[in-house]
């Protein structure tokens, strides 16, 4: 596995050969030139949509293959605004060209790079236009994914309920990566290499039709409807093999029971991504059930009390995890999941919002407080930090 500090100085050499390109060139023909197309794109996947930018001004062959990679994945943010800029390079960002507003897109749709685009996630279908069904229609070859739907009876074509009701008949073994309704959770054997599991909307009573247990290693559980008994998850899933885990519950029902969040903390023996959405509750006595220094992220959003819980509480959540976590989140801000999901996905992008000053210096008290040796990033009240040193304190507002 590559590590944090080797993936960025092999970042820093791949920006200077590709952005310092024009100053070689007139020592001498860099090696880099000589490349064959198939190469310098894959080189192109180390780097944001706004350095490929400028890649493309160097001569016309780059102009092409940075082209092809720059419109090969394209993200619709229909929601909140998402920071675009040379210095935030999370995997989301290296993989897809970020496109805020549906304006924007619209303008896509008619250009010619339309030809290189092979994948077009969308975050939402609010304010979605007979132009982009005219898309659908005419480009069966794009793929089109939705990360959140606003309806699923106004764009019938769209949805996948239907074809779970004709098609789900018999085994398959090619799925890999499902998201479906509480109420679909008896469609879950028919899924036998199923690795990464969201369930949205759940209910009381969505696995009572489930008889055998289940191996996933990312799980998404969000609660419509509060569990009867949420250590009954276990009988469901095999906790001992998650490695990464988003519990999502309600504000309007009772909150969960420490106790059983516990219980279930104690079992989750490979875990390494953890993300709770809740009512306050003793987060402390549920973390500290975990594996000592083996959680790499870990997400925290406070439902209720906005504002009123400080985040100085994050040291004695995360007292047994200070040597191992390198992601932290922690949120007491009113949602609106129109505009965003929320969970561990909200690392691997940076929204935008005003720096807080008063948040650098909780940042700074984090730090100063805690033996975070491999911290990287923390947010908090979605205020973005990349922390560049420790041992200097350098941090950065990314938004």
């Amino acid at each position: 596995m590559i590590t944090t500090l080797f993936y960025l100085y092999f970042l820093t050499i791949i920006r200077f050969l590709f952005l310092q390109l024009d100053s070689m060139i007139a020592i001498r023909k860099p090696l880099i030139l000589t490349l064959p197309d198939e190469i310098i794109y894959e080189i192109l996947g180390y780097l944001n949509q706004i350095n490929i930018l400028s890649v493309r001004l160097i001569n016309l062959r780059f102009y092409i293959v940075a082209t092809e990679k720059l419109f090969n994945f394209v993200y619709v943010n229909n929601g909140d605004p998402v920071v675009i800029g040379p210095d935030v390079n999370s995997p989301f960002y290296l993989k897809y060209t970020v496109v805020n507003g549906w304006n924007k897109f619209i303008t896509l749709l008619n250009m010619k790079e339309l030809q290189f685009v092979n994948t077009i996630v969308i975050y939402t279908d609010y304010g979605i236009t007979l132009d982009f069904k005219k898309v659908i229609r005419s480009s069966p070859r794009i793929s089109i994914e939705f990360e959140y739907k606003k309806s699923i009876i106004v764009h019938q074509e769209l949805s996948f309920s239907s074809w779970f009701r004709i098609a789900m008949t018999e085994f398959n073994y090619s799925i890999k990566k499902l998201t479906i309704n509480g109420g679909e959770t008896k469609l879950l054997p028919f899924f036998t290499r199923l690795k990464s599991l969201r369930i949205i909307n759940g209910t009381s009573t969505m696995f009572d039709s489930l008889k055998q247990q289940i191996t996933i290693r990312d799980l998404s559980l969000e609660f419509l409807q509060q569990p009867i008994r949420l250590i009954d998850i276990r009988n469901i899933f095999n906790l001992a093999e998650i490695v990464s885990l988003e519990l999502k519950f309600g504000l309007y029902h009772p909150p969960p029971s420490v106790v059983e969040l516990a219980i279930l903390a104690s079992q989750l023996k490979s875990v390494k991504q953890l993300a709770i959405i809740s009512p306050n509750i003793r987060f402390d006595k549920v973390v500290h059930q975990l594996k000592p220094n083996s959680i790499t992220s870990f997400y925290l959003k406070i439902l209720g009390n906005y504002y009123e819980t400080p985040s100085s509480g994050l040291v004695e959540i995360l007292k047994y995890q200070q040597q191992s976590v390198m992601k932290v989140y922690w949120s007491c801000v009113r949602s609106n999941s129109r505009f965003r999901s929320y969970g561990l996905q909200e690392f691997d992008r940076v929204y935008k919002k005003s720096g807080d000053n008063n948040k650098l210096e909780e940042v700074v008290f984090l730090l100063n407080n805690g033996r975070f040796e491999k911290l990287n990033q923390v947010v908090l009240n979605e205020n973005y930090f990349a922390i560049k040193s420790l041992r200097n304190t350098e941090i950065v507002c990314l938004n």
